[in-house]
């Protein structure tokens, strides 16, 4: 009878899913633009998936994609904690 292959074990180095909901910065197009757009223009919402890997008093980092036993990450985006409305868990440990 033969074996079957044991799946190896994955490490995942960085942290949990997260949802994080965020007021994003702007700034103009090219070119000339009237001044009222931006007396009245409201902030952007932004709402960003990822997985957790830094999370201190002055950002929050998360990542889109990570290699298992390696700390390999793509596709970062860090976020200034003041502009954090709320993080929310969707998965914990790995």
């Amino acid at each position: 009878m033969k074996k079957k292959p044991k799946k190896p074990k994955y490490v995942w180095p960085a942290g949990r899913l997260v949802e994080i909901e965020w007021d994003d910065a702007a700034t103009s197009q090219l070119g000339w633009e009237s001044i009222t757009r931006y007396q009245q223009e409201e902030v952007a919402r932004a709402r960003s998936v990822g997985y957790l890997i830094r999370d201190d008093d002055r950002q929050v980092v998360i990542v889109q994609s990570q290699i298992a036993n390696q700390t390999g990450v793509m596709r970062e985006i860090a976020i200034p904690k003041g502009m954090v409305i709320r993080m929310k868990t969707i998965r914990s440990g790995f």
